[in-house]
């Protein structure tokens, strides 16, 4: 990812969204000041999920949960605007979930039934815009 937004960045886009997440802000957010740096001279959007640093017992907090919040942007984002997606990162669930967010947005904002925003979210695999880099 970081190689990505690099190459953008120096390609003169400031057209990028990072959906960053991990289990600790001060221990896995290994690039936090170039992210920041990017984000405060309005080349990346920078939002985070920081899973293990709530208290116990108060819901932890991942990538989906941040795009689920985000919908109308994210819609807006891979609609009309024909933004890319990359995902990576663990191989468990995540690529999943954050696959069934951005489907949950077509269907807020989009106006798509479920089956057709599974479509839709096939249809952005097959046409290369929606690519994975997981790992186990």
């Amino acid at each position: 990812m970081r190689s990505l937004i690099e190459e953008r960045v120096h390609r003169g886009s400031r057209a990028n969204t990072l959906y960053f997440g991990c289990r600790s802000e001060s221990k896995d957010q290994h690039y936090r000041e170039q992210w920041r740096t990017l984000s405060d001279s309005s080349r990346l959007v920078y939002r985070t999920a920081f899973s293990r640093d709530n208290p116990e017992g108060v819901k932890r907090t991942y990538v989906q949960d941040r795009i689920l919040e985000d919908a109308e942007q994210i819609w807006r984002l891979v609609d009309v605007e024909k933004a890319w997606i990359y995902i990576s990162g663990s191989s468990n669930k995540m690529p999943l979930a954050v696959k069934e967010s951005i489907a949950k947005a077509a269907q807020k904002y989009g106006g798509l039934d479920e089956e057709k925003s599974k479509d839709y979210i096939k249809d952005l695999v097959k046409q290369g815009r929606l690519l994975e880099e997981c790992w186990s």
